[in-house]
């Protein structure tokens, strides 16, 4: 019970790192909010990172399943992708256009 709590909470902080207005005022002064091709390969993918929840999620759940639940690295990858499609899925129902 407790592995689901940890990875619905992480599942959270990940749409909140990508949707929270204080990290998109922070994306936008540092020049990071939009991809185009005027912008390095490293840039965009750095863009990309940040805004795409699926894309962060994998990373925060990989590190942060790496740190609070002790198993093999094998479960921790999916562990990631799980916390990864989670929250895309999350992400896409709170902002339904």
């Amino acid at each position: 019970m407790d592995l689901i709590f940890i990875l619905i909470g992480i599942m959270c902080v990940t749409v909140l790192s990508v949707n929270a207005t204080p990290i998109n005022w922070m994306k936008d002064k540092l020049g990071i909010y939009e991809m185009s091709d005027d912008n390095s390969k490293f840039k965009n993918r750095v863009i990309e990172l940040f805004s795409c929840a699926m894309c962060s999620g994998f990373w925060v759940g990989f590190i942060g399943c790496f740190f609070l639940i002790d198993s093999s690295i094998v479960m921790t990858i999916l562990y990631a992708s799980i916390i990864s499609i989670g929250s895309e899925i999350i992400n896409k129902n709170i902002r339904k256009d």
